[in-house]
């Protein structure tokens, strides 16, 4: 298996062993792998940004969340919004 493809994953909450990484479909914009975990665990998706087209990444997650989080809290009240909210971005800090 790709030790550097790993080595991304390893920086994400990503439940299980990991069974393998590929790629997934053949995007223009971005690259997306595919995440299989062994056993009942769930499978995940990466997805590599291009930057030339998105240069502030941490500012587009942003606003995924603001958006994701505005349309939950307006569908289905507050407490699933805080539910919900530490589950977007299952990530562990790499800094």
């Amino acid at each position: 298996m790709d030790e550097r493809m790993l080595n991304i994953a390893s920086h994400f909450a990503i439940e299980g062993e990991i069974e393998i990484i590929k790629p997934l479909g053949e995007g223009f914009i971005n690259d997306t792998f595919v995440v299989k975990t062994k056993g009942s665990t769930p499978n995940y998706i990466l997805q590599r940004k291009n930057h030339a087209i998105f240069p502030d990444v941490p500012g587009m997650m942003d606003n995924i969340v603001k958006v994701t989080l505005k349309k939950l809290k307006s569908r289905a009240g507050l407490s699933l919004v805080l539910a919900l909210s530490s589950v977007l971005l299952p990530a562990v800090s790499f800094l």
